[in-house]
């Protein structure tokens, strides 16, 4: 049976665990040529030479706490109206000449933080409209006006990354609102690409495959556009992703993992909150979600860097300002269920087996990953990442991504053989940081330059794979009492990594933030 659900006050409680953080990143100096900048490592410490403009969107989560009353320790509105005024304006400042904004070295050129930023601001606009006069609105939707320029004819090609394309047609549909007709057909076509590339299981393509965590992050945006666009195609849609988001709840209340396509164990909940009232299933989600992060069974708002400060921010604070439901007609998740099944879905690699005392997932594009849970919630689950070695003086492990990993489905049995592949963990050097500098400075300007060389580090820390002439057999014997047996395969001498926690073997920024189960005994 379902838990019972915690209120929303478990995301007002982390809101204002974060929000002397939030306040504190903005530069609130008069006389500061970098007024309403949020990014300290730029205005304050001076560490970097150009600004992360993703905090600038945190005026969205700030305008939302303005229109419900929800600011704390009597603070003025007015005062956060005069910081997310700055903020705005400083946000303008950061534009590049082609409307764009940056993220993570000058001159970048991010179609996703641009449009994260451009949507963030035309919420604020919407949700403050009623409390600042017109002439601020307008000077406000001008501030957004190249960003959306850009938007209209920039494309992201180093990969399809359906949260970053749903962020762009939420904003342009928000902005279309306005009149702009190219800008709605540019939205439509976007949220097309999305729709196109939803598997027939149910998920929306990050990079390689599904990955639940960034699932939830994008089901935010399209639930937006849901809301003030409806159709019935993209109804189905979210009713489909939903349905193969619930399969990553997990019995101790973890979500997601190393079995995604980036490693990500978090939950923007915005999505399960505003879906929730037209979709029972988002309504079981909903819960588990409170729950999970009452418990800090998930990386929780405050567990967030200040990169991923913003969007979280913004979506806990869209999900307490989200339209109440009555949960009465609550499904049970999968893991809830009592009954013994198994469930295949071959075109994510994932296999689900539960019973009345167990549940487990399996990934065989990533070598066999096992995250296995006792539903008596006494027992630590296991959660085998897969196998690393050592071989000529390298560390390789059987994570890396591979549709075409063979597998033999037996009754009980579940036997995968998986190559092993170098990880991937690179640090910048003084070197590296000058070449970056001097691209960035020259090539980049360029925007098919720029381009091809975001497929060319997509490759190299995400996507591609050095290999050697070694394999790994794993049998998986499935049930309650689950059992996992290693056979390396190859000429190669290797030795064998003793692991006692999950381990991620790609760049991925994402992954890693802290939860509870981190550190249980």
């Amino acid at each position: 049976m379902p838990h019972p659900g915690h209120d929303r006050q478990v995301y007002e409680r982390e809101i204002h665990a974060v929000l002397p953080r939030v306040l504190a990143l903005f530069d609130d100096n008069p006389v500061s040529n970098t007024r309403g900048t949020a990014d300290r490592l730029y205005w304050s410490w001076k560490l970097i030479d150009y600004p992360n403009a993703t905090p600038q969107g945190l005026v969205h989560g700030l305008a939302l706490l303005i229109a419900a009353g929800k600011l704390p320790w009597n603070i003025n509105p007015s005062t956060i109206l005069e910081r997310i005024d700055a903020a705005i304006d400083a946000a303008s400042r950061q534009c590049a000449s082609n409307g764009s904004l940056v993220e993570a070295f000058p001159h970048e050129g991010s179609f996703c933080v641009t449009a994260l930023v451009a949507y963030d601001i035309l919420c604020c606009i919407d949700i403050l409209e009623p409390h600042i006069e017109r002439s601020r609105s307008i000077r406000w939707r001008n501030c957004v006006a190249p960003m959306i320029a850009f938007l209209m004819k920039a494309d992201e090609t180093h990969a399809i990354i359906s949260n970053h394309l749903a962020t762009a047609s939420a904003a342009l549909f928000r902005w279309s609102e306005g009149g702009d007709a190219r800008a709605k057909q540019r939205a439509e076509d976007l949220l097309g690409v999305i729709l196109k590339n939803q598997s027939s299981e149910g998920w929306f393509l990050e990079y390689d495959g599904a990955d639940p965590g960034y699932e939830t992050l994008g089901l935010g945006y399209l639930a937006d556009i849901y809301g003030r666009h409806p159709s019935k195609e993209l109804e189905t849609a979210l009713e489909r992703s939903l349905q193969f988001i619930r399969y990553a709840a997990h019995p101790d209340g973890s979500f997601g993992g190393s079995y995604g396509s980036r490693n990500t164990r978090f939950i923007y909940p915005a999505g399960f909150e505003i879906l929730a009232s037209s979709l029972p299933v988002a309504v079981a989600l909903a819960a588990f979600a409170r729950n999970s992060i009452a418990t800090r069974s998930i990386p929780v708002l405050s567990s967030m860097d200040d990169t991923n400060l913003a969007p979280m921010f913004n979506a806990y604070c869209r999900a307490l300002s989200a339209p109440t439901f009555v949960d009465s007609q609550q499904l049970l998740l999968p893991h809830q269920t009592a009954n013994t099944w198994r469930k295949s879905m071959p075109k994510s690699g994932l296999t689900i087996d539960n019973g009345p005392g167990h549940y487990t997932i399996v990934s065989s594009f990533k070598g066999g990953i096992v995250y296995h849970f006792m539903k008596d919630r006494k027992t630590k689950p296991l959660l085998d990442a897969g196998v690393a070695v050592v071989a000529n003086d390298k560390i390789y492990t059987t994570q890396a991504f591979n549709r075409n990993n063979p597998v033999t489905i037996r009754d009980d049995q579940l036997v995968i053989e998986a190559e092993f592949a170098a990880v991937i963990s690179e640090q910048q050097t003084p070197l590296t940081m000058i070449i970056l500098r001097g691209l960035s400075l020259t090539a980049f300007r360029i925007r098919p330059l720029l381009e091809l060389f975001k497929r060319m580090l997509v490759r190299r820390l995400i996507t591609g794979k050095k290999t050697i002439d070694l394999k790994n057999r794993r049998i998986i014997t499935w049930g309650a009492d689950l059992t996992v047996h290693d056979e390396l395969i190859g000429p190669i001498d290797a030795k064998r990594i003793p692991l006692t926690k999950p381990f991620r073997a790609i760049h991925m920024a994402s992954s890693g933030y802290w939860q509870i189960g981190d550190d249980r005994t």
